[in-house]
């Protein structure tokens, strides 16, 4: 894809069609459905390793389907935070989005509000990059036995359509 890549350590990208042309996909740390329209490309899998700003290492997952000719994408990305290290999860999501939107200094329509990921409280953001993407984002952080698990869903499209945005995060499952 041609679009630029918002790095969220964890998201999903996919359009969102009728029921009928949806994917049920499950993964080690999630569920959704995806895009199963004929012009779909299978869900595609990618990790890296991640240098974390306070020290440290993470390895980031990524599922991604795009559709359109690349000019619509859902993500899911996840990461695991080391103990203490997103210990506030109001301060590490707003360090999420602000290096989200690093690099789109000329965004317009930023809209911020609180929201759900599947019950966990999230930051949710959406803005444009003008004549590029539109870009719709879900973070949200679950902490379990001292660590952190952050998770980014994301829907990046050459037209806004963010109806089909919410039905996709709205089918996403975190485990």
């Amino acid at each position: 894809m041609k679009f630029a890549r918002v790095l969220l350590p964890a998201v999903v990208f996919l359009p969102l069609f009728a029921l009928s042309q949806t994917k049920h996909y499950e993964a080690p740390a999630f569920s959704a459905d995806f895009p199963n329209p004929p012009s779909a490309t299978e869900v595609k899998y990618e990790d890296q390793k991640l240098s974390l700003k306070g020290g440290g290492e993470s390895t980031l997952y990524e599922y991604s389907v795009s559709t359109d000719n690349d000019s619509v994408a859902y993500m899911f990305m996840y990461n695991d935070y080391p103990p203490n290290s997103c210990n506030d999860r109001s301060a590490c999501l707003d360090n999420v989005m602000n290096g989200a939107l690093s690099g789109h200094d000329n965004r317009t329509n930023f809209k911020r509000w609180s929201c759900h990921v599947d019950n966990l409280p999230a930051n949710c953001f959406t803005f444009t990059d003008p004549g590029k993407w539109s870009y719709s984002v879900r973070d949200a952080v679950r902490y379990n036995n001292g660590t952190a698990r952050l998770y980014q869903l994301i829907y990046v499209n050459s037209e806004p359509d963010f109806e089909k945005a919410e039905a996709y995060f709205d089918s996403v499952k975190v485990k």
